[in-house]
């Protein structure tokens, strides 16, 4: 019951407001990759032009596939996240007995990594629960020696790989702890068992393979990253880098809280090394053996390693508080209680930040895509969106949020979203529409009835939904230049309504750009659809 409990928590809190929050940049290169016509553009676009991990794309394909808008594209993600619960309880029922299963799912389930990387489309929560998966497997293959799990175990090392390139950090240390768990149980309750060498081996070998294809496949990515250049990727000595991991891992901004969790994890690992020494080696090695390979890694681009990629930290993160759990229950009478207390204190503050995170959550930017797809044209054109954002969000992606969310058959879900199209592109994306009869743009402002105010002394016509004002307007000729002079003379309004936005202003820039670049002799596809 406890555990049905623990995933009835997740599937309610990772699943609420899928279709609410405004999209990640991150979000518009998975609808790229995985919206391609098949399965096998999907492969294509994913290893061979981004050089990127294949498992998260090919099933935000199939979701896609299904449901075509926001819920079906950040969905795989939610399961991802709702699944590494369940498997956190499994592989912590295998290191810990059935008590530290249910904390290790505890752990997992209430921490803001889990909640916060569910919550948009991107490969992370698929990481997580394959390393849970693959670390579960590889436990079971070396407790009972035998072959059948050998192979289990290497799909799921390389759905691992598969799931994110950091994955191999995570595979480096099964690799590790295969070896060395392995090779103590060959040497002591095993020796001579031929068949358990061979499990070993087999798993091993096989675990090994995949960690080199995917090695190989991702090899690109060294030269975009500029890696062997510049300096270490993770600098342990750099307080800047604890105090971002520590507030990504707890959600807080508090260094002493920092602190407390530090503590309670050393001091979990230190009485799993008296009573488990098995998940003491488990959760150090996954802990520590990654930091120092990406200590001594270097890249020249700073952002190799922001936290979230380093979200495969997480089992050896939930093992070692499940030990300092285990440990506070072993305390006798009123010690008991009072380190229970302390327990759930240490807990709380993660309950409060997830809380924290979904109170952000509001339905103003999915009403104003709804309005604005039931009075969009066959011939209108959706401008780049821009304004205020919060720090996941991307202002000019709010086109491409209103286009998933509008209704199949309407114009709006037709619409190709401009983006973050410039010069050229920004033209032949609006050629889309070669005789525009009417102009629409999204504006987000925490001052939306001075913007449509302006924007409605230009001649349009506006909508305000929370802080998201949308507005229309007519060129003066169904021309893509004079739609382009339009939607300038609409941004500069939009800018003297909120002058702090200077999104606002970046967007006139670009469309009076644009228009005096759409000419023959400067865009000579200008008018040709994309």
């Amino acid at each position: 019951m406890g555990g049905l409990a623990v995933v009835g928590y997740a599937v309610l809190v990772v699943g609420f407001g899928l279709d609410f929050r405004p999209m990640h940049h991150d979000e518009a290169v998975t609808l790229h990759v995985a919206g391609q016509p098949s399965a096998r553009d999907v492969l294509h676009v994913a290893i061979w032009d981004r050089h990127g991990p294949p498992l998260h794309y090919l099933i935000v394909h199939a979701s896609l596939a299904w449901r075509h808008d926001i819920l079906g594209l950040r969905l795989p993600s939610a399961l991802f996240g709702i699944l590494a619960v369940g498997l956190a309880f499994g592989c912590g029922r295998e290191l810990l007995g059935r008590a530290g299963g249910a904390t290790v799912a505890v752990v997992t389930a209430i921490t803001p990594i889990t909640i916060h990387l569910a919550q948009f489309a991107r490969g992370y929560t698929a990481m997580i629960a394959c390393a849970y998966g693959s670390l579960w497997l590889l436990l079971v293959l070396v407790r009972t020696g035998r072959v059948v799990w050998a192979l289990p175990y290497a799909v799921s090392a390389l759905l691992l790989v598969a799931s994110h390139p950091f994955g191999l950090f995570a595979l480096a240390s099964e690799l590790v702890l295969l070896a060395g768990l392995g090779g103590h149980a060959l040497l002591t309750r095993r020796r001579g068992d031929r068949r358990a060498l061979l499990a070993m081996g087999a798993g091993l070998v096989l675990a090994a393979g995949a960690f080199l294809w995917l090695r190989h496949l991702y090899a690109p990515l060294e030269s975009k990253y500029g890696v062997g250049k510049g300096g270490a990727v993770v600098d342990l000595l750099s307080r800047s880098f604890w105090s971002d991991l520590a507030s990504h891992v707890t959600g807080s901004s508090v260094p002493a809280y920092w602190f407390l969790v530090a503590a309670a994890m050393i001091a979990g690992i230190a009485a799993l090394a008296l009573r488990n020494r098995r998940a003491a080696i488990v959760a150090a090695v996954w802990l520590v053996l990654p930091l120092l390979l990406l200590q001594i890694l270097t890249a020249a681009s700073e952002d190799f390693a922001p936290e979230r990629h380093l979200s495969f930290l997480l089992p050896g993160f939930a093992t070692a508080l499940a030990g300092f759990a285990l440990e506070v229950g072993r305390l006798p009478g009123r010690r008991r209680i009072a380190g229970g207390v302390l327990l759930a204190l240490l807990l709380l503050p993660l309950l409060v930040s997830g809380r924290n995170d979904l109170s952000n959550f509001n339905s103003d930017l999915r009403d104003a895509s709804l309005g604005l797809a039931a009075d969009f044209g066959p011939h209108d054109m959706l401008l780049t969106t821009g304004g205020v954002h919060g720090p996941l969000e991307d202002p000019r992606l709010f086109g491409a949020y209103a286009v998933l969310d509008a209704p199949d058959g309407t114009a709006l879900s037709r619409w190709k979203s401009v983006d973050a199209a410039s010069r050229c592109g920004l033209i032949r994306r609006l050629g889309q529409r070669p005789y525009p009869q009417r102009v629409w743009l999204i504006a987000a402002t925490r001052h939306p009835l001075d913007v449509a105010a302006a924007l409605d002394g230009a001649g349009a016509t506006t909508s305000i939904y929370g802080d998201y004002v949308v507005a229309v307007s007519e060129p003066r000729y169904t021309r893509i230049r004079s739609a382009l002079f339009l939607g300038t003379r609409l941004w500069r309004q939009a800018s003297a309504g909120d002058p702090g936005v200077r999104d606002f202003r970046r967007m006139a820039r670009l469309y009076r750009f644009a228009a005096h670049l759409d000419s023959a002799q400067l865009c000579p596809q200008a008018a040709a659809a994309p």
